[in-house]
């Protein structure tokens, strides 16, 4: 089966070259950018200063506004895409062409215009321009026709959802979309979701091979999406890690004047996927129907994704507007790295009335600033039921509300500006809302600038239900905003991550930006501490290979440390059956053995017990010195397992912050150079100090001496 279709894809395309359907190549007199003659194109002010102080702009189709969407979610999406591109630091130049004149950098009158269809518009690709422009028509530039635009006036990143391609059938129709063709002759990147769905994604690639097009998708993994779902089954020739990495791309595809383009192919956000099944058999029902009607060329793919959104109850819509904003915040942070590589002197990446926060000072030295926190932040609402037991059946039980605020990175980072000597830097996101504000002046210890206020989104909250023991029952959590921890972000402290000493992050972020510190640190031998967060995070970074020369330390507890080993070694029955209800005496070589494989990966392991304690599993002996920077992994041959018992705690209050306090005091020792025993020590009074008190990190803590 496999060769015959190889062989009849190889038919295919000796068919398409008997056909004369060749790549055009640029000649040697060629210039990748030039302008059109100005009775032709009229460039906004915005875009036209942009262009002259050299700052990452991004161009945008319209067809999407005049035949990709109905109205009024065409216009919405619009405005969304530009106000995404400009919260990212980068100038919105979507393209269009109105009374026979091409514009660069629509006003929101001619996108409303253009949206609204109160006067005819016409789909236009390159062959379609001189028909458009000589009879004063109306447009909806396609790829193929943004991109020549683009390049003719001198932007070289250009966002889009989906691009055209290689139709199926094309056997038979040689239906093959001018986007393919453009990409193999017009020196501009084109960020999208890959190839739309409804094409045959594998003789696409094929074809985008023959033209000369270099493709790579961005992100942890090399398979080329489809559209709608994050995979279609085909992969990438190559494969980015960041937006800095697909920036240089550009930058070399364009100093070597290869005279084609390149295509950055980004997953839709796991967030935004759609049911790729479902939307897959409602494609095929709507080619069959497509057939019937005999729709041919490019009436195809607008009739079908009206189809699509039809049966799909508007989920392919959804998706469809996620994903193209998605592209629009890659596409303007790859902008402004390309600016920065080309030594712009443009905007920073933070535009006014998107993010309060104001580019971070010059940075301290590694004694001023010893660690760096990345990590979430939270709102917690902690509800403690004073009866002995908690009904789910509507009733009203007797209890206390109180506020606190949390977060992982956040506790560690408010645990350490009290109980070190020195604050760390906080790095997190929060919405500019009032939770937010508070939570920033919740403890003026902290150093704070590295709290990003993002106006477009809500703080992140918790609710936890506690019973009459402190013992947290469930939670309820709204987290959203901590997807939006992207490496564009983090990026602005890369000098300070790289001068610190330790290095504290949590599981409250996506895998990018995880591998992009974790780069960071790796480069400058700072070792990280991971900490797991939940179950469900708990063996994130271990998907990333630059996880074992620069993950130092983690601490979960017993359920997450379980799915680390499990990811590592699955099946390990050394860990498989321990729980926290036996004796210590039963747990304790179990769970050093289960941490073995994990230790060629890390140098230090602490496993919070809860009631039970915490046990350090390490390389090296208890008077081995625990790691700082400057930092490699050290092979010790010995592996030792200590076992410290948990604080004695007259009257529990509260557990939800003890292992945050715990992990905040051993951190605190490793900061002072202690030896591990008295490491352990402290982070056993701070957490007993956490016990007792409502707050995950009480103020109490600052009255323990370090030192």
């Amino acid at each position: 089966m496999i060769m015959m279709m190889n062989i009849a894809r190889a038919s295919f395309f000796q068919r398409l070259a008997q056909w004369g359907m060749k790549r055009q190549v640029a000649g040697p007199d060629s210039r990748a950018f030039h302008r059109m003659d100005d009775s032709m194109i009229e460039i906004s002010d915005v875009v036209t200063q942009a262009l002259k102080n050299n700052e990452p702009i991004v161009a945008l189709e319209s067809t999407i506004i005049t035949h990709g969407m109905p109205y009024p979610a065409n216009l919405e999406t619009a405005l969304k895409v530009e106000a995404t591109v400009k919260a990212k630091g980068a100038v919105p130049a979507t393209i269009g062409i109105i009374n026979g004149r091409v514009h660069v950098g629509l006003t929101a009158d001619q996108l409303e215009l253009l949206a609204s269809l109160k006067e005819p518009c016409l789909k236009t690709s390159r062959r379609d321009l001189p028909y458009v422009l000589s009879q004063k028509l109306n447009g909806g530039t396609t790829v193929s026709g943004t991109m020549l635009v683009a390049a003719k006036v001198g932007i070289p990143i250009f966002v889009t959802g989906g691009i055209g391609g290689v139709h199926r059938g094309a056997e038979e129709t040689f239906d093959i979309s001018a986007d393919l063709t453009e990409l193999g002759r017009t020196p501009v990147a084109v960020v999208s979701s890959g190839v739309k769905s409804i094409l045959d994604i594998g003789k696409t690639l094929e074809y985008l091979e023959t033209q000369g097009v270099c493709v790579a998708t961005l992100g942890p993994r090399s398979d080329f999406p489809a559209f709608f779902t994050p995979s279609s089954g085909f992969q990438a020739p190559y494969r980015l890690d960041t937006t800095s990495d697909a920036a240089r791309l550009v930058q070399h595809c364009l100093a070597f004047n290869t005279g084609s383009g390149l295509l950055i192919a980004v997953p839709i956000p796991e967030s935004s996927q759609a049911d790729g099944e479902a939307i897959e058999r409602a494609i095929r029902s709507a080619l069959t129907l497509a057939d019937q009607q005999k729709i041919r060329g490019r009436d195809v793919t607008p009739f079908v994704l009206s189809q699509v959104n039809l049966l799909t109850s508007g989920a392919s819509l959804t998706a469809n507007m996620a994903l193209i904003e998605h592209n629009a915040a890659v596409g303007a942070a790859i902008a402004v790295d390309l600016a920065r590589l080309r030594g712009s002197s443009g905007k920073s990446g933070i535009s006014t009335g998107q993010s309060c926060q104001t580019p971070p000072p010059p940075s301290q030295s590694p004694d001023d600033c010893p660690t760096v926190v990345i990590g979430g932040s939270i709102v917690d609402l902690v509800a403690a039921v004073e009866e002995d037991s908690i009904q789910m059946d509507a009733s009203t039980h007797r209890g206390s509300i109180s506020r606190s605020y949390g977060g992982v990175g956040r506790n560690l980072a408010d645990g350490l500006s009290r109980l070190a000597r020195r604050s760390p830097l906080f790095v997190s996101v929060v919405g500019d809302d009032e939770s937010g504000r508070e939570l920033i002046r919740h403890n003026p210890l902290m150093e704070s600038r590295g709290i990003i206020r993002l106006a477009s989104a809500s703080t992140a909250s918790y609710t936890v239900v506690l019973d009459n023991k402190g013992d947290c029952q469930f939670g309820i959590g709204d987290l959203k905003i901590h997807d939006r921890l992207t490496v564009d972000k983090v990026r602005r402290y890369e000098e300070d991550i790289a001068k610190c000493r330790l290095l504290i992050m949590d599981g409250n972020m996506e895998l990018p930006t995880m591998e992009y510190i974790l780069d960071v640190c790796r480069s400058a031998r700072v070792p990280v501490w991971y900490e797991p967060t939940d179950v469900n995070k708990a063996s994130k970074p271990l998907k990333l290979v630059g996880c074992r020369s620069a993950i130092a330390y983690t601490s979960p507890n017993l359920s997450e440390l379980k799915k680390m080993v499990d990811f590592i070694q699955p099946g390990l029955p050394d860990i498989r059956d321990v729980n926290l209800s036996q004796t210590i005496e039963e747990i304790q070589e179990p769970l050093a053995k289960s941490c073995i494989p994990l230790l060629d990966t890390m140098q230090c392991i602490m496993i919070t017990l809860g009631k039970l304690g915490m046990m350090i599993v390490r390389r090296g002996t208890k008077t081995d010195k625990l790691p700082l920077a400057p930092w490699q992994h050290q092979s010790y041959e010995e592996i030792t397992a200590t076992y410290y018992s948990a604080p004695a705690v007259d009257r529990i209050v509260s557990v939800s912050g003890a292992g945050d306090c715990l992990a905040a005091g051993f951190i605190t020792g490793i900061l002072n150079g202690w030896d591990q025993d008295n490491c352990a020590v402290f982070g056993v009074q701070a957490a007993a100090c956490s016990l007792r008190h409502s707050p995950a990190v009480p103020a109490a803590l600052s009255n323990l001496k370090s030192s």
